[in-house]
């Protein structure tokens, strides 16, 4: 049997962009059976790209069933440090692709739900009002609760929230020791019901994380708000972007920086910008109402 090994690391977003990634590998390899080995297996159930899907940490006897001696391809190389994505500032998806030595293709993120998932989550999610998901704050457990250069501040989110909780039923993705917001009900369910809420909803709000990157694996345009990064790397021309203001002035003093003009830290010290006057109110209502 001939094999592909691809190894993922990182975040959800991450995982669901790779989708795009598993079926480039596909279409150029066709007569190969393809298996993932991921922390987020949950983003590839369903998908006919994949022969199999492994958590991370539970593939024993991996080495010895499917590479020892056999007629396998291992694709383990990490985007985020290649040169396509460093150097030639290609979208992630399309380096993830040159990386492993592919031609790309074109291909989007793609998420494979069914119908049991949709009816359950159609069921337990209903409410009065139309629905609008929201997501404010990114990064997975052990991350900061909030990172400036990436979440949106709080007093923006406030404001949103005043402005469209009495049209809209507000669903918000959020970890358990990230904030709440009044007017707001917080969704840390299963992801694969998190994916289905998402494609039930009217409207979606994000930021730079795995909200959208899911709505664009839906097909569902979104408004998504960026601080220090963008979307001509890692977001998707289906949504409406709105860039903070003033990007350019954001890091003034990037010590940090070592492979990346702008490391993805956000630490307080990097933050040489008025962050409160980074988004117009009423251009992201504009989106929405």
């Amino acid at each position: 049997m001939k094999n592909i090994i691809f190894f993922i690391q990182g975040g959800i977003g991450k995982h669901i962009a790779a989708t795009a990634v598993v079926e480039n590998i596909s279409k150029n390899y066709p007569d190969r059976k393809l298996i993932v080995i991921c922390p987020y297996p949950e983003v590839f159930i369903n998908n006919p790209f994949v022969s199999r899907v492994y958590r991370s940490n539970t593939v024993q006897y991996f080495y010895e069933d499917f590479i020892k001696g056999k007629d396998t391809i291992f694709f383990g190389n990490e985007v985020y440090q290649s040169n396509e994505y460093i150097v030639e500032n290609k979208h992630l998806i399309e380096a993830w692709c040159n990386m492993l030595g592919l031609e790309y293709y074109g291909e989007n993120p793609k998420l494979f739900l069914n119908y049991p998932e949709i009816y359950n989550t159609t069921i337990k999610f209903k409410r009065e009002k139309p629905i609008l998901v929201l997501q404010t704050n990114g990064g997975g457990e052990g991350n900061n609760a909030y990172n400036w250069a990436r979440d949106l501040p709080e007093f923006l989110v406030r404001n949103l929230v005043d402005n469209l909780k009495n049209q809209y039923h507000i669903f918000h993705i959020a970890r358990r020791d990230q904030i709440s917001f009044e007017g707001t009900e917080k969704v840390n369910g299963s992801l694969r019901e998190i994916f289905a809420l998402i494609g039930l909803s009217q409207k979606r709000l994000f930021i730079d994380s795995f909200g959208q990157h899911a709505s664009t694996a839906l097909m569902i345009p979104s408004t998504v708000c960026w601080i220090s990064t963008g979307p001509n790397k890692l977001g998707y021309n289906i949504h409406k972007n709105i860039l903070a203001k003033n990007q350019a002035q954001i890091f003034a003093h990037n010590i940090d920086g070592i492979i990346m003009e702008k490391e993805f830290s956000g630490l307080p010290h990097q933050c040489n910008y008025n962050i409160l006057e980074a988004f117009n109110t009423e251009e992201i209502l504009s989106t929405l109402l």
